[in-house]
Formats: C-alpha cells, sequence, structure tokens
C-alpha cells in the first residue's frame, strides 16, 4: 500500500485479517477503501476478490460481509456462475471457484468437485485445486481416486506440498481400510514406508523434495 494506497485487494487483506483478529477498530478503514477503490482492478480480479471475501465470509463466522452483496447467496452463485462462463480455462479462476463453492453458506460440493477437476484437467500437478479435494471433503466416498489424483499431482509437479498431500492421502487410504480388515478392538496398523516419507517431508532440504528456506535476495541492479 505503500506504492498504492488504493490498492483494493491489500486493503481486504487487512480488512479480513484485522476483523478476524478482533480489532474491528483497525479493520473499519480498510474495508471501505476496498470497497471504494475496487472498480479500479481489473474485471477478473474484481470478482475474484468478491468471492474471496464470500470465502472468508463463510469460512470465518466472526466476519461481517463486506459488501451488501455477500448477504445474498443467489447473488455469489450468479457471480461464480458469471467468471465460470467467462474464464473456463483459466485453472486460477476455477480453483477459486471451487473454494466458493465448498463455503458453508454456499455449500454446492458437486460444483465444487467439478471445477477443481476441470482445474486438474488443465494442471495435474496445480496443488492449490487437489489441496481443496482433499481438505475439504469433496471426496471422502471415493479415497482410492483422490489418491491416484495426488499421485499424478507429485507425478507432474514434485513440489513437497504435493508430496505431503499424497502422505496423507495414502495415509487416510489405509486407515480406512484397515479398519474394514482388523478384528474390533485390535490395535491400527501403521505403515513404516508412509510413516518415514512424512519424516522426510518435515525435514528440510531432505531428498523427498521439501525445500530449504532462504531468504529471497532481490537480483543486483544492472
Amino acid at each position: 500500500m505503500c506504492l498504492d494506497p488504493r490498492f483494493a485487494s491489500a486493503h481486504g487483506a487487512l480488512w479480513l485479517l484485522y476483523t478476524v483478529c478482533g480489532r474491528p477498530d483497525l479493520a473499519e478503514p480498510h474495508g471501505k477503501a476496498a470497497r471504494e477503490h475496487l472498480a479500479r482492478m481489473p474485471e477478473k480480479e474484481q470478482a475474484l476478490l468478491r468471492l474471496g471475501w464470500v470465502s472468508a465470509l463463510s469460512h470465518w463466522s466472526s466476519v461481517p460481509p463486506l459488501m451488501a452483496e455477500h448477504r445474498d447467496r443467489n447473488e455469489v452463485l450468479r457471480l461464480a456462475a458469471a467468471l465460470e462462463a467467462r474464464f473456463p480455462d483459466d485453472k486460477v479462476v476455477l480453483a477459486r471457484l471451487g473454494d466458493a463453492y465448498v463455503s458453508p453458506h454456499i455449500d454446492r460440493k458437486t460444483d465444487a468437485e467439478r471445477v477443481l477437476r476441470r482445474a486438474l484437467g488443465l494442471d495435474p500437478g496445480y496443488f492449490y485445486a487437489v489441496a481443496l479435494l482433499q481438505m475439504e471433503g469433496i471426496m471422502d466416498d471415493g479415497p482410492a481416486e483422490l489418491v491416484d489424483i495426488a499421485r499424478r499431482a507429485v507425478a507432474s509437479h514434485r513440489s513437497a506440498a504435493n508430496l505431503g498431500i499424497l502422505a496423507e492421502v495414502e495415509l487416510a487410504a489405509g486407515s480406512r481400510a484397515g479398519r474394514r480388515s482388523r478384528p474390533r478392538g485390535a490395535a491400527p496398523r501403521r505403515d513404516p514406508e508412509l510413516a518415514r516419507r512424512l519424516e522426510r517431508l518435515r525435514t528440510p532440504g531432505s531428498a523427498c523434495g521439501a525445500p530449504r528456506l532462504r531468504r529471497r535476495v532481490a537480483p543486483p541492479a544492472r
């Protein structure tokens, strides 16, 4: 905001941060600035910001609506449909739509799964889409298929984030299979290979792909 005091996205982020932290006195000036300057943003960014604010409103029950339209579920669905029609092959838009669809007051998991699958069709390694499928319970009835999706994500983009999701979904799928097969009262068996994989992911710089944290240094001016 030092570079652009009218940057609506930054004001919206600070509005959410201060609101969730219980400081409405600090949040309101940023909320007002976000509403006033939203029209300066390009079309797609405006719509994505609105959807992002809707998602925040739903996931954080303490967050009041930033804009009047956020109180209207039909208006949110209209905005989502317009975005999907306008940017049908944009993986970022599709994933953000998925996030909005799983918001508690929207609760359209079928639509969320549909747009997230399309996003992964465009980029099988897109972490955001894979993470939403895993975390939001969208595919609770298909753990084996979720494992396949996570494996394809790792094959496409071997990042620490994708490897972490793969380890978690494999562990969850194995636990479910174990619960079905083991006698009642028997202790669950842990897969030692999955345990080792998770431990490597927790180790910076490991061969499993978790990056060491390094400070970003700007390239020297030429």
